[in-house]
């Protein structure tokens, strides 16, 4: 029904709201593919002129569904159309902070780090969490930056930043410690230091273990930071031992053709390839390739990459 209104060039109001009001009752009764419907109804809601906060619910789903699909302008827009019309404070952080891990992601990193300071500055209180998750996206944003500037020691200040508020807002040893730990740990490669380097990556990963153990997401996460600090001092055959010990538990506690696993494989495909172990890097790439077929679309980063690395291996094999 969804589909057909979308397709639709004359609708009726009323049809709109009828259909909306289907989906979010298969929503909630756990009937449907959330996300799908959710991608599907967002344009719906465009149509009309008045706003249910309702049809929050769906919106949600759509741009979880947009962003698993890396249309992340869909994404962005629907954040942003939700933010405006939100009813609380504590709602519009949350939603402001979402359209800047989208910009982000488009690429307007200008705009992300900007929806950050906003947030930043509008809350009164510094050990505020989203003042917190709000630097901590900074500090990520200009490390992305990279690719086409110079931001590692702008990345690196704000880190630090989150860290003492992190340690003000929860513990020394929390799980939000952790993650700043890491991603210094990596800033500091970046800028050349690898002594602070492996020492901040150490503490993040130490703290992780003792939280949760050894096999978790968040471990995965480290030694892949891990892997790429040693890339980065040029210490191949650490980085690659560092990315499999990440594949790992990956495999461990993920399901077969969980998304979570294909950068690892590129990773692990191209470290390979530098060591020119070409077939075991035609092993991984096709392997990431494979898990992308099933889980992403055809125009996700992801893929290019993987192809780009393919045609680069196969002409050396």
């Amino acid at each position: 029904i969804a589909e057909c209104i979308l397709n639709s060039a004359k609708l009726k109001l009323s049809t709109c709201r009828n259909v909306l009001e289907f989906v979010y009752e298969r929503l909630k009764c756990g009937e449907a593919d959330g996300y799908e419907l959710g991608g599907l109804s967002s344009n719906v809601v465009g149509y009309l002129s008045d706003f249910d906060m309702r049809y929050q619910d769906i919106l949600l789903y759509g741009s979880k569904y947009f962003f698993g699909q890396a249309k992340y302008e869909n994404a962005y827009y629907i954040y942003d159309y939700l933010s405006i019309r939100a009813n609380n404070d504590e709602l519009k952080a949350e939603l402001e902070y979402k359209k800047a891990l989208n910009s982000k992601y488009i690429g307007k990193y200008d705009d992300s780090i900007e929806i950050c300071k906003h947030i930043c500055n509008e809350c009164m209180n510094k050990k505020d969490v989203h003042y917190q998750n709000n630097l901590h996206m900074r500090a990520e944003t200009s490390d992305d930056m990279n690719e086409k500037g110079k931001h590692y020691s702008k990345a690196l200040e704000l880190y630090k930043s989150c860290l003492v508020i992190s340690k003000k807002l929860y513990n020394k040893k929390s799980r939000e410690c952790a993650a700043v730990y890491d991603n210094m740990g990596l800033m500091y490669a970046n800028i050349g230091e690898f002594e602070y380097a492996y020492t901040n990556a150490a503490l993040g990963r130490k703290i992780y273990r003792v939280l949760s153990g050894n096999d978790t997401m968040s471990m995965a996460k480290c030694y892949t930071n891990l892997g790429e600090i040693s890339f980065l001092e040029g210490k191949l055959e650490e980085a690659l031992e560092a990315h499999e010990h990440a594949k790992r538990i990956k495999d461990k506690i993920l399901s077969k053709d969980h998304d979570s696993k294909i950068l690892t494989l590129i990773n692990l495909g191209e470290i390979s390839s530098l060591l020119k172990r070409w077939n075991v890097a035609e092993k991984y790439m096709e392997e990431a390739r494979d898990m992308a077929s099933v889980t992403l679309s055809r125009e996700h980063i992801y893929n290019k990459m993987i192809n780009r690395n393919l045609i680069y291996i196969n002409a050396h094999l």
